[in-house]
């Protein structure tokens, strides 16, 4: 499968939450970095992830300007998505079963990815700032962090 191919099928699969064809897609010495201070291997990435989809709803990697440079898959992520959360409002309604969803839009800053694949699997991803921000806002918003930290 073109490497191309490979990338967008990857992320399409955690876009659509089918965790089994993530971790298909990855090699068992997989490595991410760029996002955390340490780096994560292949179970916590996908662990990570599932947290992920327990938070966000519609979650869009939104790549763009993919191209292939040596064994690397190099161009630009964006994520998004809607972060809900249940508000108990008996206050306001005078019933104490009362829960209201808050949602939000979440728009994060383009970062730079990059990926190397062998023999059809993804062993790193990587992604690194561009000067308008990065993912770290997001992993800091939901409080992923101290999760991957302590857990």
């Amino acid at each position: 499968m073109h490497p191309i191919k490979i990338t967008i099928s990857f992320f399409s699969a955690i876009e659509n939450y089918d965790f089994k064809k993530v971790e298909n897609y990855l090699a068992n010495e997989f490595v991410f970095t760029g996002a955390f201070n340490e780096i994560l291997d292949k179970p916590t990435f996908i662990a990570v992830h599932t947290i992920v989809a327990d938070l966000l709803t519609r979650l869009q990697y939104n790549l763009s300007e993919l191209y292939v440079d040596d064994e690397t898959i190099k161009g630009i992520i964006k994520l998004s998505g809607w972060y809900t959360t249940p508000i108990k409002c008996d206050a306001l309604t005078q019933n104490p079963d009362s829960i209201f969803e808050n949602s939000f839009h979440i728009n994060l800053p383009e970062e730079k990815v990059e990926l190397s694949i062998s023999n059809n699997k993804i062993t790193e991803l990587k992604i690194s700032s561009i000067s308008t921000g990065n993912i770290e806002q997001l992993i800091m918003q939901l409080g992923l962090k101290r999760m991957v930290v302590q857990g």
